[in-house]
């Protein structure tokens, strides 16, 4: 029988040992050029920085553009305008009360286009320019992936939007939330609900995914022949995270995006008592329903019920007049997979859904495992880009780059060297396809610029060294606003000053 007294010291000897290793030894072993061994060191069980790590000097940029975000959250919100009591609401006949951006920071980091004279947003900004006189909604769908979950990045931007052109609401949400937490809204739902995505390893053979991405039901894909109704119900409530922000729960009218066998019944009750009933006809293809409800709302809950076979592809919590912009977080993707989709159906909801930008936000999946060259990837991007310029070619499509992301090397956090490489090759694929480009990585301060967000007090990005955290978000959408807001007074004085 070993002795109790043995094992403390063969304990104590194997930490003698492992001292002296992690003293002695270097951090880093490099075993080929692209193969190395970490050593744990007391630094890294203690977290004691390292003092030769260089990281990136954030410091005017976090101070400039967190002033931004602090003067634009401390205006008072409490005063919930309408969708027609905006600041744009002064008619453009006179060129002198044209309304720009205001405020209107210099960005960081300017759009970029694919030559000098093509300016591939103008349409989107003639968009902007028109509604006063078109009293009309239009929409921006901000696609990405993990980058944008929670509603993040684009609840910011949402916010400085529609603070400056009128709108309110979330825009078009799904109705079953994989997370089911966002910063602005909690969503349940029944759990007979399914949702079928883009991301699913089974492809859907029908194509029929919606702009979100997914499409949702609640009967079987062969309904019984019986006369059986299926109900089901998705519930949204006001999130705890989004204090302060009341226009995110004020709406003037629900969208329900579907098509159905039979009638669609719907039936949404306010809070708990107020309910508004409607019956929407079936259509073979796809349909966009209305529901005039002018609320501010707590909790909110969507009860649909048929007798046949139904899809939904989301519900959009929107405004009359102004601008909606959708939060599509896709965990896990390189890209949207569009070409997945039904073209048909694409278009169908692009154009009913009076969409007029899509911003394209993604990388970060395709840092983690280096290779030489990127050419694939700007060549899939560059299908996807293609696929949808072809359905729409007026539509605007601005492209993302990659932001920073680190690994530890040699006991310190530093960029992936493929990072450029990703943003290159985005934007090659973005200028082919004819789509405007903004540099976020370049823009948040470049090479080892991640660990300067980790470490800044209070900190702006996760320990992941990848993710934004919800202040960093603020940061990127105020710098992501500053440069649409240069862009579209450029556009003023071309278009209009200048006429």
């Amino acid at each position: 029988m070993v002795k109790p007294v043995r094992i403390l010291l063969f304990l104590f000897y194997i930490g003698c040992l492992t001292s002296v290793i992690m003293v002695v030894s270097p951090r880093e072993l490099n075993i080929t050029d692209s193969l190395s061994l970490n050593i744990f060191t007391f630094e890294d069980i203690y977290q004691i920085p390292d003092p030769t790590e260089e990281t990136a000097d954030i410091t005017n940029l976090v101070a400039d553009i967190q002033n931004n975000v602090d003067n634009f959250e401390n205006q008072d919100s409490t005063n919930i305008l309408s969708s027609k009591d905006t600041l744009y609401q002064k008619h453009l006949s006179d060129t002198s009360k044209v309304k720009t951006f205001e405020p209107s920071a210099a960005p960081r980091q300017g759009i970029k286009y694919p030559d000098s004279t093509n300016y591939v947003l103008d349409n989107f900004f003639k968009s902007l320019k028109n509604l006063p006189d078109n009293e009309s909604l239009i929409r921006i769908v901000h696609y990405g992936d993990s980058q944008l979950e929670g509603d993040r990045i684009t609840r910011y931007l949402r916010s400085r939007l529609q603070r400056q052109f009128g709108g309110c609401g979330v825009g078009l949400v799904p109705l079953l939330e994989k997370q089911a937490i966002r910063s602005t809204l909690h969503t349940y739902h029944s759990p007979n609900f399914r949702r079928y995505g883009l991301m699913d390893r089974k492809r859907n053979p029908k194509r029929k995914y919606g702009l979100l991405g997914a499409f949702f039901m609640f009967t079987p894909d062969t309904p019984p022949s019986s006369e059986t109704e299926f109900k089901t119900y998705t519930r949204f409530r006001k999130s705890k995270y989004d204090a302060g922000n009341e226009k995110h729960t004020k709406i003037e009218n629900l969208k329900f995006l579907y098509r159905a066998d039979r009638n669609l019944y719907v039936d949404v009750t306010l809070e708990k008592d107020s309910t508004l009933k409607n019956i929407y006809p079936p259509h073979e293809n796809f349909a966009v329903a209305k529901m005039n409800l002018n609320t501010q709302f707590q909790q909110l809950t969507v009860n649909f019920k048929t007798k046949s076979t139904a899809e939904l592809y989301g519900v959009a919590l929107d405004c009359n007049h102004g601008i909606a912009v959708d939060n599509v977080a896709l965990r896990g993707s390189a890209v949207v997979d569009f070409k997945r989709t039904s073209g048909t159906l694409l278009r169908s909801q692009l154009e009913k859904m009076n969409v007029k930008l899509l911003v394209l936000q993604f990388g970060v999946n395709v840092v983690p495992n280096p290779v030489k060259n990127y050419a694939f990837y700007e060549a899939m991007f560059f299908k996807q880009l293609q696929y949808i310029k072809a359905l729409m070619p007026e539509l605007s499509i601005l492209v993302v780059g990659v932001s920073d992301m680190s690994r530890r090397r040699g006991g310190r956090y530093v960029s992936y060297p493929n990072v450029t490489l990703i943003r290159d090759a985005q934007k090659k694929a973005a200028f082919r396809a004819g789509c405007a480009f903004w540099d976020l990585y370049s823009a948040m301060g470049g090479e080892n610029s991640m660990p300067a967000w980790v470490n800044a007090k209070p900190s702006l990005a996760n320990k992941d060294y990848t993710h934004f955290n919800h202040r960093g978000a603020k940061l990127v959408g105020e710098m992501l606003y500053n440069a649409l807001a240069q862009e579209y007074n450029n556009y003023l004085a071309r278009k209009v000053l200048g006429d």
